[in-house]
Formats: C-alpha cells, sequence, structure tokens
C-alpha cells in the first residue's frame, strides 16, 4: 500500500441533475413561480421538476411532493445540482474529472449513474460520440475519461513512466454477470474473493480484459459491448437498459525501462476506474402484460433496493453491510468499502411530477449516499522482475529483428 500520507479518508460526493423536459413527457408542466433557485438567490420562473421547491447551485435540493401541504417538504444537501440548462462538459469536470486524474496516478474510482427509467443516465454516462482530437458538446462522461486518461498517459511517459491501459465490461441481467466484450462467453460469470495476500478484493472471474493503445480504441471497445446489452422499448424510454452495465478502465504504472534497466523510482501501481450506467428503477405496471419485461422489472428493483440497504449501512455505520443480497452490491463492494480514491454518485431526476414516489426515492438514496465515508490508498505492487525481464528480452529481439531486416532491405 502507499505511505502514510497517501491514505485519503472523504465521503462519497453525489451530484444530482434534473433532465431536460421532452415533448413526450407526460407530466404537466409546473405552475408559474415553482420557486427554481439558483445561485445568488435568482429564481426561474419555472421548476425543472415540479416536485422540487428549491434548487440551488450550493447542493441544497428541497423536495415536495405536487399537492401536498408545505410542512411535508423535505431538504437534502448534495455537492452539487445540475439543471436542464448544465452542458455534458459541466457535469464532467464537477463529477468526474478529478477521479479520472487520480486512477492515472494509482488510486481506484467509481463513478455510478442513478435514477429510474427515462432520467438521462445513459446519455450523461455515454453522450452521442466517441473520443477524438475534437470532441462533440454532447460527449459524455465516459468519452470524455478516455480522452484524459490517455492524455495523462503521454503527460507520465514523459516523465519515465509506463502507462498501460486495458479495458473489461460486464452487464448484470437478471442477477446474471455477463462478459459484453467475449462474444463466445454465453455462460454466466462468478465474482470471487482475492486472498489477502494478494491485496484483498473482489474480481469477476474469467472477465476478458482487453488492452486499448488509444482512446478510439477502448470506444470501439465499449460501443462493441453495447451492442450486446440487453435494452427494449418502454413507456418512458424507446431504448430502455434492462442490465446494469460496468465499463473497468484498469491502469497500470510502472517505470519506463532503458537500456540499462528501470529508469526512475516510481513505484508500480494498479487501479481501476469503475464507470457504472444503473438501469433505472421502475413501476411494474409499467411493464404489466410483459412477461419478459416483468422478470427484468423485478431483477433490477431487486438488486438496486439490495444497493440502497448497502448504502444505509454503511451511512449508519453498522457493523454488517448486505453485500451479498445482489451481484450488482456484491460488484461494488470494493467501491462502496474501502478501495476507491473518489466515488460519485449521480442521481438523475425526470421532470414533472412525481406520482410513484421515484423522484423521492432517488433523492433518498443519493443523501444516503452523501454521508458514506470512503478510505483509500493507491494500490502498489511488487516488481515482477521475471515480467521485467522477459520485456526486455522481447524487446531486444523485436530491435534485432528490425536492424536485420533493415540491413536485408540496404543490401536487396
Amino acid at each position: 500500500m502507499g505511505q502514510p500520507s497517501d491514505v485519503l479518508e472523504e465521503k462519497i460526493r453525489v451530484f444530482v441533475r434534473s433532465r431536460p423536459p421532452q415533448p413526450d413527457d407526460d407530466a404537466a408542466p409546473p405552475e408559474d413561480g415553482g420557486g427554481f433557485f439558483l445561485g445568488g438567490g435568482d429564481v426561474a420562473p419555472a421548476s425543472p421538476a415540479s416536485c422540487l421547491d428549491e434548487w440551488s447551485a450550493d447542493g441544497r435540493v428541497v423536495y415536495r411532493k405536487p399537492g401536498a401541504s408545505p410542512e411535508s417538504a423535505r431538504a437534502f444537501q448534495f455537492s452539487g445540482v445540475f439543471g436542464p440548462e448544465a452542458t455534458q462538459a459541466d457535469v464532467y469536470a464537477a463529477c468526474a474529472a478529478d477521479v479520472v486524474a487520480a486512477a492515472a496516478s494509482g488510486y481506484n474510482g467509481t463513478v455510478v449513474a442513478y435514477g429510474q427509467t427515462g432520467a438521462g443516465k445513459t446519455h450523461t454516462m455515454r453522450g452521442v460520440e466517441a473520443p477524438g482530437k475534437a470532441l462533440h458538446a454532447d460527449a459524455g462522461i465516459v468519452p470524455r475519461a478516455l480522452r484524459d486518461l490517455f492524455a495523462a498517459q503521454g503527460a507520465a511517459a514523459r516523465q519515465g513512466v509506463e502507462l498501460s491501459v486495458s479495458v473489461s465490461y460486464v452487464q448484470i441481467y437478471c442477477e446474471a454477470l455477463l462478459d459484453l466484450l467475449d462474444p463466445s462467453s454465453a455462460c454466466a460469470l462468478s465474482i470471487r474473493e482475492r486472498p489477502a495476500h494478494a491485496g484483498g478484493g473482489v474480481f469477476v472471474e474469467g472477465l476478458a480484459r482487453v488492452p486499448a493503445e488509444s482512446a478510439e480504441a477502448a470506444w470501439d471497445l465499449l460501443a462493441a459491448g453495447d451492442a450486446r446489452r440487453a435494452t427494449a422499448a418502454t413507456s418512458r424510454n424507446a431504448a430502455s437498459s434492462r442490465s446494469h452495465a460496468c465499463f473497468l478502465v484498469h491502469v497500470e504504472r510502472r517505470p519506463r525501462l532503458g537500456p540499462r534497466g528501470s529508469s526512475g523510482d516510481v513505484p508500480p501501481r494498479r487501479s481501476t476506474l469503475t464507470l457504472v450506467d444503473l438501469a433505472g428503477s421502475e413501476r411494474a405496471a409499467a411493464v404489466a402484460g410483459k412477461p419478459q419485461r416483468l422478470e427484468e422489472c423485478k431483477a433490477i428493483n431487486a438488486s438496486l433496493a439490495a444497493l440502497g440497504n448497502c448504502v444505509a449501512a454503511l451511512a449508519k455505520g453498522r457493523p454488517h453491510v448486505p453485500y451479498r443480497d445482489s451481484k450488482l452490491t456484491r460488484l461494488l463492494s470494493a467501491s462502496l468499502g474501502a478501495a476507491p480514491r473518489d466515488d460519485v454518485a449521480r442521481a438523475a431526476l425526470v421532470p414533472g411530477g412525481d406520482a410513484g414516489g421515484e423522484s423521492r426515492s432517488t433523492l433518498e438514496f443519493a443523501g444516503r449516499a452523501a454521508r458514506v465515508a470512503v478510505r483509500a490508498a493507491p494500490a502498489e505492487v511488487a516488481v515482477d522482475y521475471e515480467a521485467l525481464h522477459a520485456r526486455r528480452r522481447a524487446r531486444r529481439r523485436w530491435a534485432r529483428s528490425a536492424r536485420r531486416t533493415s540491413r536485408w532491405r540496404t543490401s536487396a
């Protein structure tokens, strides 16, 4: 583990974002003067979600169900709040930029998008376009994170540090873990515990880990996995996610090998950036008459309830946290426990009324998550001298082969 000065203790940061109203939103618009408070005390003429009495830039949210008495209002405090006018760049800068930087430095990091179906979680995480020299304005957290991570790779190389990146992609569909990067893997995977001498924590046995040489290559892998992710049309979303998706970016920092061995005294470190797009909670009535959709709905809601129970147990400091109640909580146990440098939960809200209480449930979950403390240190790994020697030999063989090829072309 890292030195004592590297150990950090902090609470999970939680941000709330309201999806801009869409033409097909079935809720009636809020009454004029709905009390949508912006930073500095300015008041907008209408609220982005009619169940919110106050909505301030400093993270304060006051919820009141439409038609209920003012005494029933409940206040929440978060790290930040984004209204419908917030851009993807704003959300990334506040929620994820420092998490990505920490992952490049050797700390684990996690970003989770949580909310009901149709709240815009996938849009915030993915956006509309792949990484490139100039990102689209609507590019989401994942492409921006990949761009910054590979930019950090170049900066590290100039400092004599080799930063290698590989990715994994897994979905949890009806409590079965499926590898989205290995089309030949049709069987459900299992979650295992690492032994204490190997650093502890959980891992998915048999999960593919594919090297990525650029942000574009990593994005292509994500897009290929998305094509195999379970989606279906629902009453709130034409392409609703029917599974929880976890995109894992594995980063390994090692001193670059020079002609005479290692250059510099940078300790080898391994970290994982976990980007989670949860399936949305929904009422069973929304999928009535569709048996498969109903089974998916039951599995999604049960795993989200298990996640809520774990967060509640952590927020209250209970000695037992029921991580084993679902595959989702088991997989995220390290993120919710002592492993991450920074956890971010981004809760999404749908504009309009809240007849089913989904917005209130989302805010309550986010409020509990904001009270969870995490403790982290960079995971330093022992130098594998045998592997280093093998890499040096392979490079020397490649160099000799290149010289022979060059001489052969010259003589020819």
